[in-house]
């Protein structure tokens, strides 16, 4: 038994069933990547081959098996359209320009992370000063005239003043 385990180490090829096992992961590797980049480059070529000259697909939402909302836009008009199994169905139609602006360009509405930034900060620091102000009524007069009464009688007294000897 224990020479028949000997002549099978012997017979195999370590270094080279490593490169096999390696050379095997790489290529699945490769073909993933390449599968990926196939995938995204036809997805990118089809939607520009499913437009016409005075048609184009704005949108769609597949809400389950064969049924869909689609928008499309012909010309100057936005068509709501249903599909599904039996065929299409015209839901509405946008004719008006600003709306239509805002389906196509939506980024133009949508503010930018530094202005969010800005805003969020700025309501902050509203919100600081508000508070700060609001401290400042709610401060009492007279515990400041005693607390400055007792500052003074302090510093008559020579509390606050050192002598030589003391700060060493």
């Amino acid at each position: 038994m224990l020479i028949n385990y000997v002549v099978l180490a012997n017979d195999s090829n370590i270094p080279g069933d490593i490169f096999k096992t390696l050379f095997a992961i790489f290529s699945f590797f490769i073909i993933l990547i390449l599968a990926y980049y196939t995938s995204k480059f036809i997805a990118s070529n089809g939607r520009k081959l499913n437009n016409g000259r005075n048609m184009e697909i704005i949108d769609i939402l597949n809400l389950g098996n064969n049924k869909r909302i689609m928008m499309v836009k012909i010309i100057d008009k936005i068509y709501i359209l249903g599909s599904n199994n039996s065929g299409f169905n015209m839901i509405d139609t946008i004719e008006d320009e600003t709306t239509i602006k805002k389906i196509i360009d939506p980024q133009e509405d949508k503010p930018g992370f530094e202005n969010f930034l800005k805003d969020k900060l700025t309501s902050f620091n509203k919100n600081k000063q508000s508070e700060y102000k609001d401290n400042l009524n709610d401060l009492d007069y007279n515990k400041i005239d005693s607390l400055k009464k007792r500052i003074e009688y302090l510093k008559e007294n020579h509390v606050f003043a050192r002598k030589k000897d003391e700060t060493k």
